[in-house]
């Protein structure tokens, strides 16, 4: 028995050509991870961490361990890239870093 699908939504990424480039609506603000005190914390002593077990004469943390940390600092930064999405009924829009 074959399954039906449904089809996909069309996505309009901009309404109007140049709307992308755009100031953003008056009001947004940005989530700022990097002004959080964990985040100080993870950034400001994290090389130490991860060399912390070599001193002792360990072999180190599993790599994922320092991969995690360094995504979670990557997470939201908009130096690493955004996507700017708009919604399509009321025209708001707003910049998603990478999470």
């Amino acid at each position: 028995m074959a399954s039906i699908q449904t089809p996909l939504p069309a996505y309009t990424y901009e309404r109007t050509p140049g709307v992308g480039s755009a100031p953003l609506p008056p009001g947004y603000r940005r989530r700022e991870p990097e002004k959080t005190a964990l985040y100080q914390l993870v950034q400001n002593h994290l090389e130490t961490f991860l060399a912390e077990p070599q001193l002792r004469g360990a072999n180190g943390y599993p790599r994922f361990i320092e991969h995690e940390f360094r995504r979670y600092l990557d997470c939201g930064q908009l130096s690493r890239g955004l996507l700017r999405v708009r919604c399509s009924s009321c025209g708001r829009e707003k910049l998603v870093a990478p999470s």
